[in-house]
């Protein structure tokens, strides 16, 4: 199963940007693309999708950065997945992992999630791991800017499930769509379906709420609008 962790604003790497154009921290059910734009996707692309989560500011490692923290135990910093902050009223230098950061080698202990502390400088910025009640250390030094992109990152609510519609085909006046519904990122196999559309009895597609009408389609793309949104459960 493919992971769909997260989607990614793109925002540079200026945090105040995207916080103009987004709520930050307030959980909300996201929709895209936009009621009443013309949308055009090509083979296999999304066509529809709502999500639930939140918008928050977050730090990316662009590869994985790890060190050894001790004889037993090194700090794991995966790339591509994001370390974010839980308010807009937290430490400005603080971030949390939503996968265990702190590995205990050899099966001796269970892996844990920590508190990272990220402090930038250049060429020679560091992670550090920050423990319960205690400093910051364990710190993985010398990050190029180029490692770590700072953006506004769209983070799923944890258990909530995203529903998507796929465009997947043409056959004369036939088209071909997939739904499928993903929990935490993890596709649903039992939520994977497909259904077709005859263009010959009309142009627009109803599914789970969702409305959508079709302006133009190839077998290789189509133009669109969305006229509604998935049903909000």
């Amino acid at each position: 199963m493919k992971k769909l962790i997260i989607l990614l604003l793109a925002a540079c790497s200026a945090f105040t940007l995207a916080a103009d154009q987004k709520e930050l921290y307030a959980t909300l059910t996201d929709n895209i693309p936009i009621i009443g734009k013309t949308n055009e996707v090509f083979l296999g692309d999304r066509m529809l999708a709502q999500r639930e989560g939140r918008w928050q500011e977050c730090i990316i490692p662009v590869d994985t950065l790890q060190r050894k923290a001790d004889l037993w135990a090194e700090v794991v910093h995966k790339g591509g997945e994001p370390l974010c902050k839980r308010s807009a009223t937290g430490k400005k230098d603080r971030y949390y992992a939503n996968y265990p950061n702190y590995i205990i080698r050899g099966g001796m202990g269970a892996a844990q999630s920590h508190e990272v502390q990220w402090k930038p400088k250049g060429n020679k910025s560091k992670l550090c791991l920050c423990a319960p009640l205690s400093f910051c250390g364990n710190c993985v030094k010398n990050i190029r800017s180029d490692q770590v992109d700072e953006q506004v990152t769209f983070v799923y609510r944890p258990n909530s499930i995203q529903q998507v519609i796929e465009y997947t085909g043409r056959n004369e006046d036939m088209l071909t769509f997939t739904y499928s519904e993903f929990r935490n990122g993890y596709a649903l196999e039992a939520y994977n379906r497909q259904f077709q559309v005859d263009l010959a009895k009309g142009n627009v597609i109803a599914f789970k709420g969702a409305v959508l009408e079709v302006l133009e389609a190839t077998n290789v793309q189509i133009s669109y609008k969305v006229i509604r949104n998935f049903s909000e459960s």
